[in-house]
């Protein structure tokens, strides 16, 4: 019956004996997808799976963004380590791309005429952790339960699998960004995940993550200074040294961290944060994700989140659409009034980095060391 389903493009396999509404699955934010995949993939194991890296720090509940789509594992044995494609969800590709091309003509997907792929499985072998990572055993839920969309993804950590916290794998229950339990997972503990990252991923890897981390956690200094002495080399502690470093809690958002992250990695010096646009009187008029006050330049971020209506998550609260639109655009009238330039860009442009440097070069954006 499933099968047969799948062969008319209804639903997708996403792991052996577990398939989704196709409709439900291409609705799904890529976080979304990540999170269902993960969960999939685990309990279509014969052995448990210890997620790591990006994918325990983004199951954690902490914000990541990576061109590939990736699931991050610790591998069983040295000869299990390496990066390998999963087969195909789509039984019936053709079936699934005129649904790709309804829902982008009702506006409720960025479609653009391919269909999104399971994520490559990248196992992980001796990485920081591995003395105590994936010995002991819990029990999984699988249950992928109905596949809506909205706002938040937190994960909920349900304690460590024997031991502290913080130095033994961790049991989450993973959520879609509406709430939506889809079952629970292993993952390595938080100090562990930072350690893999920030150790060895650039700064648009790590930024996002490390933000979020600096924002919301009790803690944060103590679980960097355990996740450092889990790394092996100076060369691995100087990255991470220099990644920490980097990290602001004032930024608000994923999108608003890779853009600081490209910013710098591209040579440009890295612009204020939070800024508060005022009148000669005090009065605010608008707080900006960036400044560059040698040029007095404010900078948005826009994740389109504003102005549509599906890109916004189906059913997300508050205005979108063109009242939306008019609104930032009389907040970006009053902030030029106050003699600020402004610009914006999106995330199409922090994915094709020629652009974005070309668009930090035509605001006249001065570059380090000038």
């Amino acid at each position: 019956m499933l099968a047969r389903r799948a062969q008319r493009g209804e639903l997708v396999r996403l792991a052996p004996g577990t398939y989704a509404s196709t409709h439900r699955w291409l609705l799904l934010s890529r976080q979304d997808r990540r999170r269902v995949t993960a969960v999939a993939f685990a309990d279509s194991r014969r052995r448990p799976v210890t997620f790591c890296g990006t994918t325990a720090l983004e199951l954690l509940g902490y914000p990541v963004v990576e061109r590939a789509s990736l699931l991050h594992v610790r591998a069983a044995h040295r000869g299990d380590s390496g990066t390998r494609r999963q087969v195909s969800p789509y039984v019936n590709e053709q079936a699934v791309l005129r649904t790709v091309a309804e829902l982008s003509a009702q506006g409720l997907i960025n479609g653009d005429g391919r269909v999104p792929l399971l994520p490559s499985v990248r196992r992980h072998w001796n990485a920081p952790g591995a003395a105590w990572a994936g010995t002991a055993d819990c029990g999984q839920e699988a249950g992928l339960g109905p596949m809506t969309v909205g706002d938040e993804a937190p994960a909920e950590v349900l304690g460590p699998v024997g031991g502290p916290l913080s130095l033994t794998v961790t049991e989450v229950s993973v959520r879609l960004e509406d709430g939506t339990v889809l079952g629970r997972v292993r993952v390595d503990p938080l100090p562990a995940a930072m350690a893999m990252v920030f150790g060895s991923e650039p700064l648009s890897t790590g930024t996002a993550p490390a933000d979020a981390i600096k924002r919301r956690h009790g803690d944060a200094e103590t679980v960097a200074g355990q996740a450092r002495g889990l790394l092996r080399t100076a060369a691995q502690r100087i990255r991470f040294d220099a990644q920490w470093r980097f990290a602001d809690s004032r930024s608000e958002s994923a999108g608003e961290s890779l853009s600081r992250a490209l910013i710098h990695e591209a040579g440009f010096v890295v612009p204020d944060l939070q800024y508060r646009v005022l009148t000669a009187t005090g009065e605010l008029v608008a707080r900006t994700d960036f400044y560059w006050d040698e040029i007095r330049l404010t900078a948005e971020f826009d994740g389109l989140a504003k102005y549509t209506g599906r890109l916004a998550r189906l059913g997300a609260a508050g205005p979108v659409g063109q009242d939306a639109l008019v609104r930032e655009k009389r907040r970006e009238d009053a902030v030029r009034r106050e003699g600020y330039g402004m610009a914006r860009w999106i995330w199409a442009d922090l994915f094709t980095r020629p652009r974005f440097v070309a668009l930090l070069e035509q605001y006249g954006v001065p570059r380090r060391g000038r």
